[in-house]
């Protein structure tokens, strides 16, 4: 992160606004947070982010599937309300959805829905491809207790499945959760230990269920 300059910036921005405006500008988004983190932190002195822009549009963009959203600013959370929540949310169990909130964008039944095999750790990337929630016209006695709004779904919309950078801070704080649940698990012949399981298992399941479980 303290290698990163300016130039580094805008080369991405503009990398990414050639293949999708919405993408780019979600990658900003991601990028201004976690940067103005990491200076609030003091893992940097200022962020090589503030005043970079994305590249004008030259033409209009096409329908992408987005759509607009009006923010209502009171309702926003502030770089220093940011900065709090995360301090105060670390070492409990919420950390980690608050993390994957707050810097990376994803929602509740999002975040849930997160394995292992999702995240790229050379190229720091997650894949958005599931979510946990409930089955459309399923019976609850028909799922095991404390399961029935906790099943695998599609998302809603084809641009909800995406490719996201990761932030350094994010990263780190996947590495330690993993190395935490393979301190706990014992390891399989075959298998590699996590892979296809959900990042915040230990998290959402109730206490009978909270057993080392085989690759899902």
């Amino acid at each position: 992160m303290t290698d990163v300059t300016r130039g580094d910036v805008q080369k991405l921005f503009n990398i990414k606004a050639d293949y999708s405006r919405p993408i780019a500008e979600q990658v900003k988004t991601i990028m201004n947070v976690s940067f103005r983190y990491a200076v609030t932190a003091k893992v940097i002195p200022t962020s090589p982010v503030d005043g970079i822009g994305l590249p004008k549009a030259e033409k209009p963009q096409p329908k992408s599937g987005f759509r607009t959203r009006n923010i209502d600013e009171q309702k926003t959370l502030t770089m220093e309300q940011i900065s709090v929540l995360l301090e105060k949310s670390k070492d409990t169990p919420i950390h980690m959805q608050v993390l994957f909130n707050v810097l990376m964008g994803l929602r509740r039944s999002e975040i849930n829905g997160v394995k292992y095999s999702d995240v790229d750790y050379i190229n720091r990337t997650l894949k958005v491809e599931r979510q946990l929630g409930r089955i459309h016209n399923a019976v609850k006695e028909d799922f095991a207790p404390k399961t029935f709004t906790k099943q695998e779904v599609g998302l809603k919309t084809k641009s909800s499945y995406r490719e996201i950078p990761i932030p350094d801070y994010v990263s780190r704080a996947i590495l330690k959760e993993r190395q935490v649940y393979e301190r706990n698990v014992k390891p399989q012949k075959g298998r590699v230990p996590g892979y296809g399981l959900y990042l915040l298992f230990q998290l959402w399941q109730s206490k009978e269920q909270r057993v080392p479980l085989q690759v899902l």
